[in-house]
């Protein structure tokens, strides 16, 4: 080799290290958009604060044994990982991150003061657990469409509004003056109560932004299922009916007053407000058998991997769970991963 190359080479190897190193770190923290339109999490759970998301195999979810802080586990309780120290709600995942906001206002451990963004809108890369911070602001009931969130945004100015941002970061914007929940997705359409026209059910294009009219009834908490859509009526003491969308019949599943439910395959699951016998309730939506789950007041419904999980009013420390096909209801603790 010639003295010539030699030099050469001193100084070319180094220079394509460092422009590989550059496109490395370039490519890993490129955002992988997804090619359709995903849909994070299920109108239920979210609606419900979002505390469990399945995907694929994993289970990501908010944690009872160590703060509520975001956790994965595979579908058989394996692998079990804590994700971040962020107490979490709206969780959202697709093939390469989770979404989630955060709740780290309620933290009271004992460095929770070292929390910035406290009910922030973040993404977790699943990969290697970098985490980007999609909005700063005070963010709740989070849901991925595609490749946006859409949220429900406070401001000092507007209060609160429906906002989305890529995830990527970008295009970080209000879409609605109003308080619109976007919990309930399917496909690219968001199904929602317009709470500030009349309470009917409309269906927004989040392609065009187009919003139209579905259901002329007042609403509460609309959950699209398949060619059903599920709610809430207020003028009808919060009774629990559905819409076929293809003929547009109607019938109330229950007459019971309805806290709040949650819709999966051919049950539905809702706590039945009473003052004398309050209980959360299972209603078979083939033959409309009732059966109670557990008596007394419960919350935040949430189904993954055929298992309801629940909350009792008088203890937010302690999840519940139960086989939706049907058991025993037991306390969740899946532990936690130590440091």
């Amino acid at each position: 080799m010639s003295q010539k190359l030699r030099t050469a080479l001193l100084f070319i190897v180094p220079i394509a290290v460092i422009v590989l190193l550059f496109l490395f770190r370039h490519m890993a923290s490129k955002t992988i958009m997804n090619t359709g339109y995903v849909n994070g999490n299920t109108g239920s759970n979210l609606y419900n604060n979002g505390l469990f998301c399945e995907h694929g195999d994993t289970l990501f979810f908010s944690n009872p044994d160590d703060g509520l802080r975001l956790y994965s586990m595979n579908r058989d309780g394996s692998d079990l990982k804590r994700l971040s120290d962020d107490r979490v709600t709206s969780i959202n995942a697709d093939d390469h991150y989770v979404y989630y906001c955060r709740s780290n206002a309620n933290d009271q451990s004992q460095f929770s003061f070292l929390h910035v963004d406290t009910n922030s809108l973040c993404r977790l890369t699943q990969k290697n657990g970098k985490l980007l911070v999609l909005d700063h602001d005070p963010d709740l009931y989070a849901c991925l469409v595609g490749n946006y969130v859409y949220f429900m945004h406070y401001g000092k100015d507007d209060a609160t509004t429906l906002y989305r941002v890529r995830i990527d970061g970008k295009e970080d914007e209000q879409i609605a003056k109003a308080p619109i929940y976007p919990c309930s997705a399917s496909q690219q359409y968001l199904y929602y109560t317009a709470a500030d026209i009349d309470l009917s059910i409309y269906r927004m294009d989040t392609v065009s932004g187009q919003k139209s009219q579905v259901l002329p009834t007042d609403s509460w908490n609309p959950v699209i299922d398949g060619s059903y859509i599920y709610y809430m009526v207020p003028s009808k003491n919060y009774a629990l009916t559905r819409t076929n969308l293809a003929d547009m019949s109607t019938e109330v599943l229950t007459n019971d007053r309805v806290d709040c439910y949650l819709v999966t395959g051919d049950t539905v699951f809702y706590q039945k407000n009473s003052q004398t016998s309050p209980a959360l309730i299972k209603l078979s939506l083939s033959t409309g058998a009732q059966e109670v789950v557990a008596e007394g007041n419960f919350h935040s419904l949430n189904a993954a991997f055929g298992k309801l999980y629940f909350l009792s009013f008088d203890d937010n420390s302690t999840f519940y769970q139960v086989p939706l096909s049907g058991g025993t209801v037991s306390s969740f603790h899946p532990g936690k991963e130590e440091n």
